[in-house]
């Protein structure tokens, strides 16, 4: 989404799947690129950033519960099929 919360077009489209806690590479290698989910590889947390560390490695985790950082909504591809929604995305590949 335009906050950065949906790190994946698949994400947009099944709303079960967004992560809550997540982080990513902030490389743009074609290695840090998810092309069957299109969007960004992330990794799941499991806790939130340790205060410990400093802040700009704070700022690396994205943390939905926090204000302005929601992934909620936007949930009109709930109701495709999983092969609906992997048509929707080749489909948006090719424009």
């Amino acid at each position: 989404m335009h906050n950065g919360s949906v790190p994946t077009l698949y994400g947009v489209l099944n709303s079960k799947t967004r992560p809550k806690l997540f982080t990513r590479s902030f490389k743009t290698e074609e290695a840090d690129y998810d092309k069957e989910k299109v969007g960004w590889k992330v990794t799941e947390l499991t806790s939130p950033a340790s205060e410990k560390l400093p802040a700009i490695e704070q700022r690396k985790v994205y943390d939905t519960s926090k204000p302005g950082r929601s992934n909620a909504g936007h949930t009109f591809g709930d109701v495709l099929t999983e092969e609906e929604r992997g048509q929707v995305i080749e489909y948006l590949k090719q424009l």
